[in-house]
Parts: C-alpha cells; structure tokens; sequence
C-alpha cells in the first residue's frame, strides 16, 4: 500500500492511497489532478497536475509491504 499526505499545520491530511487489492482512493480536491505513475508493481509515484501556489507544502510518502515492513520520506514542493 502506498499513502500520500500533505502537512497542513500540524496535521497530515491523506490525498491518494493506492492499494494493490483495492485500488485508489484520491481526495476530493486532488480528484482530478492527481494520477499514479505505477511504472513498476511497487511504484508509489505521483503526479499532480494544474498546480497552484495552494499545492507548496510537506508532502509525506509511506510504503507499506509484507513480508519488508515500511518506508517513509518527506518532499517539499
């Protein structure tokens, strides 16, 4: 499973999971501007179009796999 949140404050707010079983679940206000490369099985990247001075910010990446455990990193756009 891969999440994406952005830091607003002091509180994550989730925008895109991506779920192999499941599939995706994007928030309201990325619905139409975020899309998911999934250039491998594993790949957790994302693009986000239309872009605007709203979208700057602490965006934070997990990774979550079994049997491997979890990954984390933080962007700033």
């Amino acid at each position: 499973m891969v999440s994406w949140t952005k830091l607003i404050r002091f509180d994550k707010v989730p925008i895109a999971v991506y779920h192999p079983e499941y599939e995706l679940s994007i928030s309201q206000s990325y619905q139409t501007r975020i899309q998911f490369l999934k250039t491998t099985p594993m790949d957790g990247s994302i693009t986000i179009t239309n872009v605007t001075q709203e979208d700057t910010g602490v965006y934070h990446c997990s990774v979550q796999t079994f049997p491997r455990g979890s990954w984390a990193r933080d962007i700033l756009v």
